[in-house]
This record gives structure tokens, C-alpha cells and sequence, in this order.
């Protein structure tokens, strides 16, 4: 195989690290016991090494390629719902940004207050609920949930906020949640087009670009084995033709041969 070619490959080349790590960690736990978890590791590492079976599987070669054809799209999808997330969470920032503390059990009462973090060492850091005033929130199920913390009081919160959205993380009780804080209904619109959008619209959109690219895959790959086959097939016509024909020479030049022993010239 020689040394250019056996390197040539990135498998080859993870073989070669992998024993040379096995060995010097085999080397290395003789001296000092601390290079034992060294040693667990080039364990673990070889047994990355029936990734190389993956090229011998058309199934996984499937995979491997999708992935590889899909990436370029899958980066403009993900500016997609970057740009997405930017705008809805600036949008809920700025509608419902302060309707909801992280937590109420230091809040009384529940209209326009001051409210200082229990999980805080400095008592003197206020934060600011201004949600509606018959909203108890100690008897509710956004309150029952934990939720406090996914509010839209800051753009960090709105990105999870959003993203539970198109996960379907109980959105309905979020949505609850801000109906009842800000006692408007428009809040719960909010959350339902977001779903729709998220859910309905941009997912059902990165789903269908990875099948569409599994199926062009998958149809280059039998189109390939349906042209082996094709050219295997003629080649065994014709070599069966060659057969017949050496076979009738055969026979025509033995009874030639039998017919001129008998009836000598």
C-alpha cells in the first residue's frame, strides 16, 4: 500500500493516531498510574474506529451525503429563524417586557410593585411587575408550571420564550399567562402566530428540504446500481455470444474433422 497512499485517507490517518495514543498511554500508565484515564481513552477512541463501517453501508452513506448537500441550505434556514427570532423577540420585549417577574413570593400586592429576587444576595436589586392588578399569580397554572422565568423582559428570555414556542413547549400556558398579566387577548394572538410561523410554516419547510435531498440522493445512488447492472448484463451477452460462437466453431471444426476421416480425399 505504501505510506502516500495508506495517509491519503482521513479513516487511515485516525487509525495511526488512535494506536499511537494506545501505545504511548500503554507506555505512560507503566510509569505513573495517573495516565490511566489516558489510557481509558484511546479505549473509547478505538471504538470510534467502526465508523469506518459506515462506508461500506448504503444506508448510512445516505446520511452521511444528505448531510453534506443539505449544510449550505441549512445555514441560509438558520439565518432564516435567527432573523425570525430577532424580530419576534424585539416585538414581545417591547409588548409584554415587564408584565412578569422571575418569581412572586416576596410580591405583595400584585399591581405596579417592586420586587427584589430571592435567588439574590443583594436585596437592594429591584425589579419592576407592572401586570394587571386582579391577576393572582400564586393561584394560576403559569405560576403552578414555574414559568416565571420565561418572560419577555429582555431579549435573552424572549429568544427561550420563542423557542419553546416552536418546540410547542406548553405555549398554551404561556399564553395563558400573559393574557391574564396583561388582561388582553391580542397576547394570546401573539403566541398563536408565532406557532404558526415557527411550527407550521419554517419547520415544515426544513423538514422538506432534507427529505427532498434524501430522495435526490437515494435515486443517484440506484440509478448508479441500475447502470452497473445494465452494463454487467450486456457484458455477459456478450460474452455468452462469444461463447456460442467458439462453441459452434468448435463443433463445425469436429465434424470436419470426423466427416475428412472417413471420407478420405
Amino acid at each position: 500500500l505504501g505510506a502516500y497512499r495508506y495517509f491519503s485517507t482521513l479513516s487511515n490517518k485516525f487509525d495511526f493516531g488512535v494506536t499511537l495514543i494506545s501505545c504511548f498511554a500503554s507506555i505512560l500508565v507503566l510509569i505513573t498510574p495517573d495516565a490511566l484515564k489516558l489510557l481509558k481513552l484511546s479505549i473509547v477512541l478505538r471504538q470510534l474506529r467502526l465508523i469506518r463501517l459506515v462506508q461500506y453501508t448504503t444506508r448510512f452513506q445516505l446520511v452521511v451525503n444528505t448531510t453534506k448537500s443539505v449544510s449550505s441550505t441549512m445555514w441560509t434556514l438558520a439565518l432564516i429563524f435567527f432573523a425570525y427570532f430577532y424580530f419576534a423577540g424585539t416585538l414581545g420585549v417591547n409588548l409584554f417586557g415587564g408584565y412578569i417577574c422571575t418569581s412572586f413570593s416576596l410580591v405583595a400586592p400584585h399591581n405596579s410593585i417592586a420586587y427584589s429576587p430571592t435567588n439574590s444576595t443583594n436585596t437592594t436589586a429591584l425589579e419592576t411587575c407592572r401586570h394587571h392588578a386582579d391577576w393572582d399569580p400564586d393561584n394560576d397554572d403559569y405560576a403552578a408550571s414555574g414559568y416565571y422565568a420565561n418572560n419577555f423582559n429582555d431579549l435573552a428570555g424572549a429568544f427561550v420564550v420563542i423557542f419553546e414556542i416552536m418546540l410547542g413547549n406548553d405555549y398554551n400556558i404561556l399564553a395563558d399567562g400573559f393574557v391574564k398579566a396583561t388582561e388582553s387577548s391580542w397576547a394570546r394572538f401573539f403566541f398563536s402566530f408565532n406557532y404558526a410561523c415557527l411550527v407550521v410554516v419554517l419547520t415544515n419547510v426544513v423538514i422538506a428540504v432534507i427529505v427532498k435531498t434524501y430522495l435526490e440522493q437515494w435515486q443517484q445512488v440506484h440509478f448508479l446500481d441500475d447502470d452497473i447492472a445494465s452494463s454487467c448484463d450486456s457484458d455477459d451477452k456478450k460474452n455468452m455470444n462469444q461463447r456460442e460462437k467458439e462453441e459452434e466453431s468448435s463443433i463445425s471444426a469436429s465434424a470436419d474433422s470426423y466427416y475428412q476421416s472417413y471420407h478420405p480425399a
